[in-house]
């Protein structure tokens, strides 16, 4: 069966040697088609075909995958993804855009993205190296610009990275350098790298796939490429790590050490650990969200951090992240000294005090730099000489000690948030296994022991 070659006229213009714009395409009908069948298909693609070009929807295939990436980008993804998955984006075609950048979108074969990923695993890709700071940097910052407030801005730094250098975490190779810079240094003499990996990591790699059949998926429903070349590789295999968090033990400890911390942290972990929220989900909480009579709270909004945004409110990751929980009688008992706290640091501060109703906050009442959660845990851990512990890991310790304890999945995803018990499954399978081997130990002692209370009683 042959194709349908279709043809129009654009009014817009003529070429430089005078002859008129054309756009065209062709339509294969598929196999098992009849006559008839393909015919009318063919009549409706061209209908089709007429209104694209109409309405300037129409994308000629010969185009670059990097002008692709370019409406796509305009007209689609910055009209419906959040910032963070922006975020994330653009580091991706970063890599993306200079390595494959310049093909037609048309002509791009699995070949080309087998080679793509190849790359990305070489070593020195990675461009997102660590820096940490080896010199006193507050005495050096206050020395030069006398507070630090004036040296962040004299640097074009945030003061929290500025925070972050002196107190010797990593900051990016960006910051670094401006701090230097403000300093009259170098950069060697002032920083040292704090990665000695220089190669993506596999899941890193997946989402670079990822994204890539996103764009060519957008392309066919667009009509601009028949099929995704991405159907046709295998996607980076990312191999299922068992997540890191503490036993009972550990997490009594972990407990001891906190009651000697700020009343806020106290009362944040806690209820990190009871709940398994996300650390957006926590400061995005509000007082409005707990209902301290029935032991039970709503999560319904997330705070999150991008440069270009800054510290900003939004909806939860996923439709199940909106979810209420019940939690343990302990919980509320810190909210609620927190609370009789913060109502005192609010009357200090008066009209100070930004009253936006979070739970958890900074200072003056604003909601809390999400980064700032992580920079606190890690220096609690040290300070204590405590097992690893970040803030994902207490959610993946909460998962943990439900499923080992006889919760079911179900009930453990709906408390995550997560979009499907598959994801639950699939992130926590060690756990699982380690849960139905207890079971199977419980059933095989309890049937063996039938026959000796048999015997027993003969």
């Amino acid at each position: 069966m042959g194709v349908l070659a279709i043809e129009r006229l654009l009014s817009e213009g003529y070429h430089s040697d005078g002859t008129q714009i054309k756009r065209s395409m062709t339509y294969t009908p598929e196999k098992g088609m009849t006559a008839r069948q393909a015919e009318k298909e063919a009549q409706r693609q061209a209908v089709l075909f007429e209104e694209n070009c109409a309405n300037g929807l129409y994308i000629d295939q010969s185009i670059t995958l990097e002008k692709f990436i370019e409406t796509w980008w305009n007209e689609y993804a910055t009209k419906h993804l959040k910032a963070k998955t922006l975020q994330g984006y653009e580091q991706y075609l970063s890599r993306i855009i200079p390595a494959m950048g310049h093909l037609k979108i048309g002509k791009i074969t699995p070949a080309h993205l087998m080679k793509f990923y190849n790359n990305l695993a070489e070593e020195g890709i990675r461009k997102d190296t660590k820096y940490v700071c080896t010199i006193d940097l507050k005495a050096a910052a206050i020395k030069k610009h006398r507070t630090k407030q004036s040296f962040s801005e004299a640097a074009g730094i945030s003061l929290y990275t500025l925070n972050n250098a002196i107190n010797g975490q990593n900051v990016t190779q960006t910051s670094a350098e401006k701090i230097s810079a403000a300093l009259g240094t170098s950069l060697q003499k002032s920083f040292r790298a704090n990665s000695e990996k220089t190669t993506l990591s596999d899941k890193v790699l997946l989402h670079h796939h990822r994204l890539l059949s996103t764009i060519f998926q957008t392309a066919v429903l667009w009509q601009v490429i028949p099929s995704n070349p991405c159907n046709r590789v295998k996607a980076p295999k990312v191999e299922q790590k068992e997540v890191r968090c503490m036993d009972d033990q550990e997490m009594l400890r972990f407990f001891d050490c906190l009651e000697k911390e700020p009343l806020q942290y106290k009362a944040l972990i806690t209820l990190l650990v009871y709940s398994g929220m996300r650390r957006g989900e926590v400061c995005g909480l509000q007082w409005k969200d707990i209902d301290f009579n029935n032991k039970i709270l709503h999560i319904q909004r997330t705070v999150l951090y991008t440069p270009k945004k800054g510290i900003y409110i939004d909806t939860p990751k996923t439709k199940g992240s909106d979810r209420i929980i019940k939690l343990a009688d302990i919980v509320f008992t810190e909210l609620e000294q927190h609370r009789k706290q913060q109502a005192v640091q609010r009357l200090q501060l008066g009209d100070r005090w930004h009253n936006e109703d979070f739970v958890f906050t900074q200072w003056d009442g604003n909601p809390l730099h999400p980064d700032s959660l992580t920079s606190w845990i890690r220096k609690f851990v040290r300070k204590y000489d405590l097992p690893y512990a970040n803030i994902h890991s207490l959610r993946h310790t909460n998962a943990t000690l439900l499923i080992a304890n006889g919760v079911n999945v179900a009930t453990v995803s709906k408390r995550l948030g997560h979009s499907s018990t598959a994801t639950t499954t699939k992130t926590y399978i060690h756990a699982i296994r380690s849960a139905d081997e207890a079971a199977a130990e419980v059933l095989q002692n309890l049937f063996q022991s039938v026959p000796q209370k048999q015997k027993n009683i003969q």
